[in-house]
């Protein structure tokens, strides 16, 4: 049996998609435009891979 590692936490980073800025998480590949709050782009980090029940 192999041990669980823990899971690289979610993280959005700044890119640019045809020179625009936009946030994308780092796990999932959602994108959000750049006016996102941050407490918006945090709960998603929060929940990111996780299953659903236990969100």
């Amino acid at each position: 049996m192999t041990p669980t590692m823990p899971r690289r936490p979610a993280r959005y980073r700044s890119i640019y998609v045809s020179g625009c800025p936009v946030w994308e998480c780092g796990r999932c590949g959602d994108r959000k435009p750049p006016a996102t709050r941050e407490a918006d782009l945090r709960l998603h980090e929060d929940t990111c891979g996780q299953p659903e029940g236990a969100r």
